[in-house]
């Protein structure tokens, strides 16, 4: 029996959905954006002949001294002592500053391993988290790509955490902060706020530096009507002032002086500054300084380019960290690079794709 089939008995394929915001982009604004990236690539491949050379694979550890001095707090810590009077001993015995309250890290990490039995817990801890986040990562940049996305995503992400490998780092808070920022983004993409407010609080416990991106993720939650998150926010950031100021005047009984010294950090440190911050990538670091250059414009686009709410977020973040790294942190505090870097890897990841369709757009 002879069966005919008639084109119209069949559904159309329905076109898989671009995931970037780019698509449909007018070729003037794709234009201004190519351009923004290339003068913010010049800009920061300029800057990066001022940082110094990238330190070989064994010399990497060497660049952290303060590691050893929070290992000693918490060692003492641990076996009974006052958080603030082993910190100001340690200070005091290793010639830092105490004049300003942030020199001093709040007690939250030093409670914390303190509190585990043997110094290595904070690194096997560290490990596993890493591991962990990498997964989220993949799954994050997976999107509609299957299974080699997401495999490339956690690969690059847990190549980019390589700090891992030393026992320094477990005892430097913004790696840990970072993480839990990619964590409250994951909260974010998935539309558990809740859990993103909770990821946030962890990230504000363990570093202050967290808190701009805090009051970026408030702005995004208002936005998109997340009232009760909203609410569970404000009462974290509201407690976490109420904890600095504590923190403030218990450093202050310590040190001798009774308010937190900020202009010291506003260095304008601009490009170079920037450069070495991003460098806190594993990658990076052990690539010359204008790898960094090329990396960042990427990341950022990749960010800004890719649609859903936790992309959203991390973009956020991302720009006010690295404008914010322009004008604030000392040529040494290039480790607060830890805290976008978990989120710049999303964005490099992504960025092929958002790149593909920005080039579409401006040629279309």
């Amino acid at each position: 029996m002879k069966i005919l089939y008639n084109v119209h008995d069949f559904p159309a394929r329905q076109p898989t959905p671009s995931r970037t915001r780019l698509t449909n982009l007018p070729a003037t604004a794709a234009w201004a954006i190519l351009l923004c990236v290339v003068f913010l690539t010049e800009y920061l491949f300029v800057a990066s002949s001022d940082v110094r050379p990238a330190p070989g694979r064994l010399d990497v550890p060497k660049t952290f001294n303060d590691a050893r001095l929070y290992e000693a707090v918490a060692g003492r810590v641990r076996h009974g002592e006052d958080y603030y009077a082993a910190a100001a001993l340690e200070l005091n015995r290793r010639g830092y500053p105490t004049g300003s309250t942030f020199n001093w890290r709040m007690p939250s990490y030093a409670w914390i391993f303190g509190s585990w039995p043997w110094p290595d817990s904070g690194r096997a801890v560290l490990i596993a988290t890493t591991l962990l986040a990498s997964a989220v990562a993949g799954v994050m940049s997976s999107g509609a790509s299957g299974r080699l996305a997401r495999c490339i995503g956690a690969a690059v992400f847990l190549a980019s955490c390589g700090w891992v490998l030393y026992p320094e780092p477990a005892y430097f808070m913004e790696f840990w902060s970072g993480l839990f920022l990619l964590f409250s983004c994951y909260m974010a993409e998935v539309d558990r706020w809740e859990w993103c407010v909770l990821s946030i609080a962890v990230a504000l416990a363990l570093r202050e530096l967290a808190f701009p991106f805090a009051i970026i993720a408030l702005v995004v939650m208002l936005g998109r009507r997340r009232w009760g998150a909203v609410l569970g926010l404000c009462f974290v950031m509201v407690a976490f002032l109420a904890g600095f100021a504590w923190h403030s005047q218990s450093v202050a009984r310590q040190a001798q002086t009774a308010a937190p010294i900020f202009r010291q950090w506003i260095t304008f440190g601009g490009g170079a500054f920037v450069v070495s911050s991003t460098r806190m990538n594993y990658l990076l670091a052990l690539l010359p300084g204008w790898c960094a250059a090329l990396y960042l414009p990427l990341a950022l686009l990749g960010l800004a380019g890719t649609r859903g709410a936790g992309y959203s977020l991390a973009a956020f973040g991302a720009f006010s960290y690295t404008i914010g790294f322009l004008f604030v942190g000392m040529n040494f505090n290039f480790y607060w690079g830890w805290m976008p870097m978990p989120l710049l890897v999303l964005g490099f990841v992504q960025s092929p794709r958002v790149l593909r369709d920005l080039w579409a757009a401006a040629w279309r």
